[in-house]
Formats: C-alpha cells, structure tokens, sequence
C-alpha cells in the first residue's frame, strides 16, 4: 500500500492507492527547486532497478558515489546497501518490482552528445529508446506513465544520454552478486533554446540475456 500526498492550496489531501505486489514511490525531489545543487551538482531524480536473476537469489546492492555525492530518497529503505531476496520475476522481497532512490551528485555529466526532440514526439522517442536499450514493454511504461505528465507537448527539449560506461564513474553500483548485464540509462533533459549545438549520441550495444539488471531515470532541470 502506497501514501501518496496530493497538494491543494490551503489544503492537504492523503489519497491511499492500492497496487497489487507493487510498491512504488511517487514522489519526486527537487521540483519545488529545495534540491536541486549539490555543490554546483544536480538531482538525479527517480531511477528505478529492475532486478532480473536467472533464479531466485539473495543479494546485497550498494549505491557509491566516487566523486562525491548522497543518497536523498530510496523505496525500500536504504542504510549501507539494500539487502533483497529477488526472484526471476524480478519481484524484491515478494513485494516490489523495482529498487527506487533519488540522489544528488556533482555536474561532471557530458554536455556534447544529445537528441533534440519535440515535445509531442517525446512518447514515440522515449519508446524506441528504451526499447533500443532492451527494456521491456511494462519497464517503458513506468517510465512513460511517470514521466510524460512533466513536459509539455508545446515545447522542444534537449536530452543528454548517460549510459552504464559514463554513469559508472559518478553513481557506481555494487553487487554482491554481479550480473551478466548491466544496462543503465540516465536521460538529462532541457528545454531548448535554440543556440545548443550537440552531436547525435550511439546507443550502446546493451544485451538481455541471463541474469540482467536494468536501469532509468532523469536529471530534469
């Protein structure tokens, strides 16, 4: 059973949502502008793991920081690591779909290869993106559901690419267990203004074959 808070002016609402073996974490820091530097750093807002062994097994994850950085919000709770039982399903001790955390780190993320897209287009983009990167039809819906409310199909938006090679060397993530695949992508989105030049990014060739962990998740200024 998830809390989620709805905020009204003068009002505070508490709405209970139901989810059947799920448990998901809906808020999102930063965007009331509390949490978003860190030292000069941003707010890598919402990724989510997706655990995928070939057999049920027990595990230890840890998140490290190598050029500084903290953890700000994470589903199940996390102190030290996240110690899970996961099965082939990807179900995290028979009660999640995914591990969640929210974390701000120094902006040391490349700023020279990106995809300029349209804000009406951005549905179509982030599906054949994601689906390039081997995520599955349900993964890219949690990612479409969550994320698309935020941008405006009236607007025209840059977005940098972080994948496992880049993402390694600022948000390390350790297994106890360590997978045959690990495919991650951070997408760091702006608006466009017209006056940025970028080059096109290449999609890495990730695989999803045996045990494979998966994430995403977005830096949103």
């Amino acid at each position: 059973m998830l809390k989620a808070l709805i905020y009204i002016p003068l009002l505070i609402l508490t709405v209970t949502i139901f989810f059947n073996c799920e448990k998901n974490m809906d808020a999102l820091t930063g965007l009331d502008g509390n949490d978003t530097t860190f030292n000069g750093g941003v707010v890598v807002r919402k990724p989510n793991i997706y655990i995928y062994p070939a057999e049920e097994i027990e595990m230890d994850v840890e998140l490290h920081f190598p050029k500084g950085g903290e953890i700000l919000e994470s589903n199940p709770k996390y102190v030290n690591n996240w110690h899970i039982q996961v099965e082939p399903s990807g179900f995290i001790n028979t009660e999640y779909r995914y591990l969640f955390y929210e974390a701000r780190i120094p902006n040391i993320l490349q700023r020279e290869f990106a995809w300029i897209v349209k804000g009406k287009e951005l549905d179509d983009f982030f599906r054949k993106n994601l689906a390039d990167l081997t995520f599955s039809v349900m993964e890219i819906k949690d990612f479409l559901d969550y994320w698309l409310p935020y941008f405006s199909s009236e607007k025209t938006y840059v977005i940098y690419p972080h994948f496992t090679k880049e993402l390694s060397d600022v948000i390390e993530i350790n297994f106890s267990l360590p997978p045959e695949n690990l495919n991650r992508i951070i997408y760091w989105i702006e608006e466009y203004t017209g006056n940025v030049t970028v080059k096109r990014p290449e999609i890495p060739d990730y695989k999803r074959d045996g045990f494979t962990v998966l994430e995403w998740g977005v830096i949103y200024n």
